[in-house]
């Protein structure tokens, strides 16, 4: 196992057993570590991801439509938006939100 290769932890899940929530860690594991957290619909498609530390937003997050197309994109400080938000409509056209 190589100590660079990221550590998928399941953070919660569905009544159906599937993951609702996972964070890919970078080893080593330290308490500042930062890892792509995912969120998930229930039926596996993704429905967010992007950068976490201690389960705070970090970053750049884009959430999705159950269709797979983005329905926004933004930054976050400490799970705070941070700056510009795009939202799209669900056929994938955006617009900038301050």
């Amino acid at each position: 196992m190589s100590c660079n290769k990221p550590k998928t932890v399941i953070l919660s899940k569905f009544l159906n057993g599937k993951p609702k929530e996972t964070i890919d860690l970078v080893r080593p594991v330290t308490q500042d570590s930062v890892g792509l957290m995912k969120v998930y619909f229930e039926n596996g498609n993704v429905q967010a991801y992007g950068q976490s530390k201690n389960r705070k937003r970090q970053g750049e997050w884009i959430c999705f439509f159950p269709n797979g197309k983005p329905e926004w994109k933004s930054v976050f400080n400490d799970d705070i938006e941070n700056g510009e938000t795009t939202c799209y409509d669900t056929i994938g056209f955006g617009e900038n939100l301050m």
